[in-house]
This record gives structure tokens, C-alpha cells and sequence, in this order.
């Protein structure tokens, strides 16, 4: 015999699921702490109010509004419209764990003091506000056959928020809290306020940003958008420039970082800014322009434009500036060939001063020189004269 199918389980009253009582006298409008769906294909929940705990384990569950401050954990598919979560304090937090298809549909509120933990494809419809104290992580499912995508649209942070998925795409983040990333992570919009702290590692994608506080590149990352603000951007991993970087931001480039500057990235260094690491110029429009900087790490130039308008830049052992850059040495600037190698051609402007310590200086074709100052290494002028 056929049986019938299973029906929909609809809720319409809410569900105020307390804690358990704690003496024979204290009364709870559910009797059991825990309350734990069958195995139903779909339920459908009105209004929960939740201080227990809660395990959604249906195919396909769907709250409609969601007020949190215990456990709330889902596997399979559900769905949310809207959910507000708040603990009690840091020893009492209230949580909430998603593995599978997750949808928020309407606003979620990660109030104080609340965790939440999204594991598998997580949608969210509406926006995102995670409060000071509230903490957000996204990571990948334990289920093989999840595909781990989270897709946010607009994120306002107090908190903290983890983006640990193998591929996150927010598209639109204001930030005063703390963001770290460790996957696939696309920011579409980034207003970073002062004191925001961002610090990705994996493969980061950033298109649009203002930075007011603190952005630390690890990892794998690209700057593709217009980038302002006064804040600080530190390069501690392997970062793409496809964007201009002007002189307000304050840019480290640490001693592990590398800088490549792509055909369309131009990077702004001046006074203030710190250069230990690796800068790459390898397109024919990358651009550098040094201002009035006079400690510098290694430069590999064999493309694009270099313009050193004032201080000093060292070439030191293993860097180079090739034939083909396009290079401007200016009035009050000086740069001191100490064991790289720096190659000056016809179109080059040399108005500065050259130093030669060790390395080497190889002049070819140059119309017009100014002062330089050879003790030791290599010169070779290979066409032209040098007055």
C-alpha cells in the first residue's frame, strides 16, 4: 500500500522555548529544556522565543522570526526571515550554529555577546548588523557535498566576524570592529572607520575602498577599485595593485610582503611610509612615484614608470631598474646603486644624484646628465657621454 505524503508542519502560535525550571515550583511554557524537530520534509515555525536550546534537523526548515539569547543549531537546509540573538555576558553567550543551506531573509541582529557560526552555503537577503561583542564566523561544512558559499549583502560590524569560507562575497562591509579572513574572500565595498581592523590571509579580493583605521593584506590579495582615506594599509603577504594608492594612506610594505603594481596600478610613497619588503613594477603602465622616503627594501623594475621625486632610494643587492622603465631621477633625489643595478636609457631624466658604492651602473643613450658619485662597482656607458 502507497502511503500518503508526509504533510507540512505549521506552527502558528509562537513557540517560547525557556529554560528548564530549576525548582519543582518554577513553571515553563515547554516543558523539556530542549526541543528537537523530527525528521520531518519541511516546518514551518511562525515566532520562536528561545532561552534553551533548539536542533532544527528537517529537511527544510523555515522560521519566520527568530529571538535567540540560548542555542540555536540547524543542519540541512533553513530558512530565517528575521532573527535577533543576545546573551546574557561572556560566560553565558547565546549561539547559533548553521551546516548546510542557510537563508536569512530578512535583518539579522547579532546583539552582545552573541556567537554565530555559518558553515556550508549561507544566503543572506537583507542586511547583517553583528554589535560590539557579537561575533560572526562563516566556515567550511562537514558535509562533502556542500559547495561552502556565503553570499552578504550589507554588513555593519562592532564586533567581530570571521570570514573562514571557502568562498564569501560581501558586498557591503562598514567596519569598526574587527574582520579577519582565511579562504576565498570577495569585499565588493569597504568603509573602514577608524577604528576598524581588517586582516585577511587566503585569497582576498578588494574593489572599493575607504580606509580610515587599519587593513592588513596577507595571504594572496588584489586591490582592483578606487582606494581613499587616511588610514593604514600593511602588506604582509602577496598583494596586486590594479588601482591608484595616493599619498594620504599610510602603506607598510613589510619585510615578508610583495607589492607587484599592475599596468593600471599606480602607488603613491612619501614620508611616513615604511618599504621593507618586495615592490614590483612588471607592466608597462605599472607606476611608482618616491617621495621624500630614505629607507627603502628591494625593487625589481623591469617595466612601467619610476619616478623618484625626492630622498633617497637604495638599490641594494638584488634589485634592478631595467632599460625599459621609464625612469625620472629629480633635482632632490638621489639614488645609491649598493649592489643591484640600475640601467638608464634614451628618455630618461637625470636630474639628481647617482651614487655608486657597489653594483652596477649601466648608461646608454642619455641626453643630459646631472651629479655622479662613483668609490666603487661598476659603470658602463655604452653609448653617450656623461659630463
Amino acid at each position: 500500500m502507497k502511503l500518503p505524503p508526509i504533510p507540512h508542519q505549521r506552527q502558528n502560535r509562537p513557540i517560547i522555548n525557556q529554560q528548564a525550571p530549576t525548582s519543582p515550583n518554577q513553571s515553563t511554557e515547554i516543558l523539556k529544556n530542549e526541543l528537537i524537530n523530527p525528521p520531518l520534509n519541511e516546518n514551518i515555525f511562525n515566532n520562536i522565543q528561545n532561552e534553551g536550546t533548539i536542533n532544527f534537523n528537517s529537511s527544510n526548515d523555515t522560521i519566520t522570526e527568530l529571538i535567540n539569547s540560548g542555542s540555536i543549531t540547524t543542519k540541512n537546509k533553513t530558512t530565517f526571515d528575521t532573527v535577533t540573538s543576545t546573551g546574557k555576558n561572556e560566560s553565558d553567550k547565546a549561539t547559533i550554529s548553521t551546516d548546510g543551506e542557510t537563508i536569512f531573509n530578512g535583518i539579522l541582529n547579532n546583539n552582545r555577546y552573541s556567537d554565530i557560526t555559518l558553515a556550508g552555503n549561507t544566503t543572506f537577503n537583507d542586511k547583517v548588523i553583528n554589535a560590539q561583542y557579537g561575533t560572526i564566523t562563516t566556515e567550511a561544512s562537514v558535509n562533502s557535498n556542500i559547495e561552502n558559499i556565503s553570499t552578504f549583502g550589507e554588513v555593519t560590524n562592532s564586533g567581530t566576524i570571521n570570514f573562514n569560507n571557502a568562498n564569501d562575497t560581501i558586498s557591503k562591509l562598514t567596519n569598526i570592529g574587527t574582520i579577519t579572513t582565511n579562504g576565498t574572500t570577495i569585499f565588493d565595498n569597504i568603509d573602514n572607520k577608524s577604528t576598524g581592523n581588517i586582516t585577511t590571509s587566503g585569497t582576498t579580493t578588494l574593489n572599493t575602498v575607504v580606509d580610515e583605521g587599519t587593513i592588513t593584506l596577507g595571504g594572496t590579495s588584489t586591490l582592483n577599485g578606487p582606494i581613499s582615506g587616511k588610514g593604514n594599509l600593511i602588506v604582509t603577504g602577496n598583494s596586486t595593485l590594479n588601482t591608484i594608492i595616493k599619498k594620504d594612506l599610510n602603506v607598510t610594505v613589510d619585510g615578508a610582503g610583495t607589492f607587484n603594481i599592475a599596468d593600471t596600478g599606480i602607488l603613491n610613497l612619501n614620508n611616513g611610509d615604511e618599504w621593507s619588503g618586495i615592490i614590483k613594477l612588471e607592466e608597462d603602465n605599472s607606476t611608482l612615484i618616491y617621495n621624500d622616503l630614505h629607507k627603502n627594501g628591494r625593487l625589481t623594475a623591469t617595466k612601467g614608470n619610476l619616478y623618484i621625486d625626492s630622498g633617497e632610494l637604495t638599490l641594494g643587492l638584488g634589485s634592478t631598474i631595467a632599460i625599459a622603465v621609464n625612469t625620472s631621477i629629480n633635482t632632490k633625489s638621489t639614488v645609491n646603486v649598493n649592489g643591484g643595478t640600475l640601467n638608464l636609457g634614451e628618455g630618461d631624466l637625470w636630474n639628481g644624484t647617482i651614487l655608486v658604492n657597489s653594483g652596477t651602473l649601466n648608461i646608454n643613450n642619455i641626453d643630459s646628465n646631472s651629479t655622479l658619485k662613483a668609490t666603487n662597482g661598476n659603470l658602463n656607458i655604452i653609448k653617450g657621454n656623461v659630463d
